[in-house]
């Protein structure tokens, strides 16, 4: 209804966005509308609290509104893992990579590694590049390289 729309915007400016922000993430995910105010401000403060402020977040958000449908624990897994990597400003600075799975980012990330390539934020785009274009150049499907990291990323990957 109109009047829960309203409160909607009302309820996020209060969490410091902006009512031009609200409409833009509406029409990006319009189940914004859907969630509660509580469960929104849990997943800004589960942010909030891998060290990003307020403002990042909410710039965060802005250009990535998924964070507000992923998992406070999906969310925990990728924000650790690129903090493991000294890549805590991707979320910053490229928060759409967000989207894409810790295991497989794991496994690029180790698959590199292991050749003797760095990945940081200088070519953090490696473990972005589409599969198409990995597979061609690297000769390894994606499927054979998570098989590959699996066990080691079951065995890395923890949540606080």
């Amino acid at each position: 209804s109109i009047t829960n729309i309203t409160n909607k915007i009302d309820e996020m400016t209060k969490l410091g966005f902006s009512k031009e922000q609200v409409l833009n993430i509406s029409k990006l995910l319009p189940s914004v509308f859907t969630s509660t105010i509580e469960n929104l401000t849990l997943k800004m403060n589960s942010v909030i609290e891998h060290g990003y402020s307020k403002e990042e977040t909410i710039d965060m958000i802005c250009t990535y509104p998924a964070v507000f449908s992923t998992s406070v624990e999906g969310m925990k897994e990728k924000l650790s893992y690129y903090d493991s990597i000294d890549m805590h400003d991707l979320a910053i600075k490229y928060p759409r990579q967000l989207m894409q799975g810790v295991a497989l980012s794991y496994a690029k990330y180790h698959y590199f590694k292991n050749k003797g390539i760095l990945v940081t934020m200088e070519n953090y785009y490696k473990l972005f590049e589409s599969n198409k274009v990995f597979e061609k150049r690297e000769k390894i499907t994606k499927k054979d390289l998570l098989n590959l990291y699996k066990e080691a990323y079951e065995k890395a990957i923890i949540v606080d």
